[in-house]
């Protein structure tokens, strides 16, 4: 699998975590992310990896795999929250259990200052000034920048900044990276 990147623009308001948050909501319902089909598909895989390690286990992995298939079991007998952040958080613990491709910014368990695996770094105004040529950079420029970040991005990586219009901030955008 290679890298694949995503990029996505929410209004902007000074709290970003709270930005991302919305963020991530409101891509979850838009795209429909079922987190009750999620849970009995990951159920069904485990149960089959289970069944197959029963049968052969050269790589020591049954109990592994039963310990998996018994918290997606109890992840389901608790049922799905209907509050969006309570569904991302679910969304988390699913992918602990057994993780897979979940889509992109959905992923991000927050915001850091620094590089962390599945976490948005909000990038400092002397980095966003090397890469789109201002600290308060337009659409416009962002645009013709976005592939110098992309680039740099490894692997569950993600950054963020806000995006300006007329000196104000308008937007915070995000952008990650997925795969290998």
């Amino acid at each position: 699998m290679s890298a694949m990147f995503w990029q996505h623009e929410t209004p902007y308001r000074p709290d970003a975590e709270a930005a991302l948050r919305e963020l991530q909501a409101n891509i979850s319902r838009d795209v429909g992310f079922d987190l009750s089909r999620l849970v009995r598909n990951r159920i069904a895989d485990m149960a089959e990896a289970v069944r197959s390690c029963e049968q052969a286990d050269p790589n020591n992995l049954l109990e592994r795999h039963r310990d998996g298939l018994r918290r997606l079991r109890e992840i389901e007998a608790r049922g799905v929250p209907p509050e969006p952040a309570a569904g991302l958080a679910l969304l988390k613990e699913i992918e602990a259990v057994d993780s897979d491709d979940v889509p992109g910014i959905l992923a991000l368990t927050g915001l850091s200052t620094a590089w962390e695996e599945w976490k948005a770094r909000v990038l400092p105004p002397a980095e966003i000034e090397a890469l789109f040529g201002t600290a308060t950079p337009s659409e416009r420029e962002v645009g013709e920048g976005v592939d110098r970040l992309a680039a740099s991005l490894h692997p569950a990586m993600a950054a963020c900044f806000p995006v300006y219009r007329d000196g104000r901030p308008e937007s915070w955008c995000f952008i990650g990276s997925t795969g290998d």
